[in-house]
């Protein structure tokens, strides 16, 4: 080795000199973990480099094979990382890893974590068993066995399995030589001879039975077997099979199942359509000429009459025969409408409403807040709270707002006078009527004798009309309610027999009308209730088909509506109109169409339901 001195001589003014010497160049060797000459790293050495000093935002910088940095595990985060959503190049954000875990990327346990939006899976607990590939450490991993077969290990036939995270072979259902053909059903035999042990056809998912044989290597034989069985890619909808798909053969989207949207869906191994992917109407309501639905995702969706901004997509004028939806802030839990507007409760608590007290785009209702449920008049709204409060704003001319005065319009909700425990709350044209400890209470217009306390004067305070009510419902100029024994009453006026009662006259107090109700709906000039069998049951007048049994006949007897159901869920409309959706989520109306209320793509009335069209 070579020592190169180098002698440099400052001039200072004492004279003096010293003297520098160089260390020798070393030889660059990629791969002994030392930086050298041009390397920028070298294995786990990265010379003190990292994502940052290279200007990435963040990441784990590593060392190529040529000692070069490789930045393909460094990374820039979004704008929009830790919004709480998966954007656009985000695999994860937040706590939200979409249906990501360490199982999922084959690891034997553990969490996920979540670095710049993207999924980290260094805290995983083991290698990736169930990946499909034999890892290091690994003997097998799922039905990956490498050139391992029952037939290399000295068996005539049959299946390995993977057991013990991925680490043991076993071999239970491989055949040995000397049982196959000897009679007798041994372990790992599909059958053996004659004996199938508890196998038949039938059994084996054949719909129509037959006769099974066995191979010369124990497995079944089928070709005796007949009808098809789940799995054969044929769809069967005959009994016994009754499938709706098989496969990827048929498989029906969700409105052809009864659903309100059309997602696809997937075909489940029972050959039954997986319907999980459906979106489920959860509740329903109508004003005069509109109608809204609620479905799981929390969304509103809305049609019909829109001349008063009532559907609540930001426009005015006009109507809809297909539904739009309604651009509320947040997922909403419960939805309620009458005459032009209509109010949903949030997710929050707190209240949004539009429509012609308000404006074409949902409002937040001032002071409205911890709201459990809402309903609207003509010109006034009320919520109760989680505490079983109740509380009314707007018009008080005939004393609908219930705090012991007439008169006026209240911006502010106001507590309505002495009810406590609300359970049920609901408000008609200009009076409104409360479930409170038990008892059905009433106030605010009199007249037709809708307030049921026996007379037909104004209340301005909570009349005690019921006892042992279960729920309530506020017409336009009548009042029906069910108890707890499912009794249901009505009051208020005849003219359409809409009262249950066989003549014209009036109720001025609760006429017991029918038995075996669950709840009861009011309308314009008509009645529907939900009876235990889960059926729709109307009653009154029926010049629009609003009572649903296919007739234009006014009738004071409740007749059935002609749909034919499990059980219905929720029921809304205010006009002469009904909507309904039943337990498997299909949404039907009948009844008067002209501003397409009915959302079935037309003006037409229907005297019978009809499903309506999906957003």
């Amino acid at each position: 080795m070579r020592i190169i001195i180098i002698f440099s001589f400052l001039f200072i003014s004492s004279c003096n000199f010293f003297l520098e010497v160089k260390d020798p160049p070393t030889e660059t060797i990629c791969g002994n973990g030392s930086v050298e000459g041009t390397e920028d790293c070298d294995l786990d050495n990265l010379d003190g480099a990292t994502c940052s000093s290279l200007g990435f935002d963040t990441g784990t910088l590593s060392c190529t094979g040529q000692c070069s940095f490789d930045t393909s595990g460094c990374s820039n985060i979004s704008e929009d990382c830790d919004n709480g959503i998966i954007d656009e190049g985000e695999t994860c954000d937040g706590t939200d890893f979409a249906e990501s875990s360490c199982e999922s990327f084959g690891y034997a346990g553990g969490s996920l974590t979540c670095t710049a939006c993207q999924i980290d899976p260094s805290s995983c607990d083991g290698y990736p068993c169930g990946n499909g590939i034999i890892d290091d450490g690994e003997s097998c991993d799922g039905t990956n066995f490498g050139a391992v077969t029952c037939q290399s290990l000295g068996f005539v036939s049959g299946d390995l399995q993977c057991t013990t995270g991925c680490t043991v072979i076993n071999t239970d259902l491989c055949i040995a030589p000397s049982d196959c053909g000897n009679g007798v059903l041994n372990g790992g035999e599909e059958c053996d001879g004659t004996d199938f042990g508890t196998a038949t056809c039938t059994s084996l998912g054949w719909y129509s039975g037959g006769n099974l044989a066995c191979d010369d290597q124990c497995h079944f034989v089928t070709d005796d077997c007949s009808g098809g069985y789940c799995g054969d890619g044929i769809i069967q909808p005959f009994s016994p099979a009754f499938e709706e798909c098989d496969g990827t053969s048929g498989t029906p989207n969700c409105f052809d199942l009864g659903y309100w949207f059309s997602e696809n869906t997937s075909c489940n191994s029972s050959c039954k359509a997986d319907v999980s992917s459906c979106t489920e109407v959860l509740d329903v309501t109508g004003g005069y000429s509109h109608a809204c639905a609620l479905i799981s995702t929390g969304q509103v969706f809305c049609w019909g009459n829109n001349s008063f901004g009532q559907l609540g997509n930001g426009l005015y004028g006009g109507s809809g025969n297909a539904p739009v939806e309604a651009l509320i802030i947040l997922p909403a839990v419960k939805i309620r409408a009458y005459q032009h507007n209509t109010c949903a409760v949030l997710s929050d608590g707190t209240v949004q409403c539009w429509g012609d007290q308000f404006s074409s785009t949902p409002y937040t209702m001032p002071g409205m807040t911890d709201a459990q449920d809402v309903c609207l008049g003509m010109e006034h709204q009320c919520y109760s709270d989680s505490s079983g409060n109740m509380y009314c704003r707007g018009d008080n001319g005939d004393g609908q707002l219930g705090i012991g005065l007439a008169g006026g319009y209240l911006q502010d909700p106001q507590e309505v006078f002495g009810l406590v425990n609300v359970t049920d709350i609901s408000c008609g044209s200009y009076h409104t009527c409360a479930i409170s400890n038990g008892d059905v209470w009433c106030w605010g217009r009199g007249e037709d004798g809708r307030l049921g306390y026996g007379g037909t004067n104004d209340r301005s305070e909570p009349q005690n009309v019921l006892m042992a009510g279960e729920s309530v419902s506020c017409g336009n100029r009548h009042t029906c309610a069910v108890n707890g024994a499912g009794d249901a009453y009505c009051w208020g006026s005849s003219a359409n027999r809409q009262v249950g009662y066989v003549t014209s006259s009036n109720r001025l107090s609760p006429y017991m009308m029918g038995n075996g109700f669950v709840s009861v709906s009011v309308r314009w000039n008509s009645s529907c209730g939900i009876r235990t069998d889960g059926n729709i049951w109307c009653w009154g007048g029926n010049e629009y088909g609003q009572l649903g049994n296919n007739t234009y006949d006014q009738s004071y007897m409740e007749t059935a509506v002609s749909w034919t159901t499990t059980n219905i869920t929720s029921m809304g409309g205010k006009g002469n109109f009904v909507c309904a959706v039943d337990e498997n989520r299909e949404l039907r109306c009948w009844g008067q169409n002209g501003d397409g209320q009915l959302g079935i793509g037309n003006g037409n009335n229907s005297p019978v339901p009809i499903r309506v069209l999906s957003p």
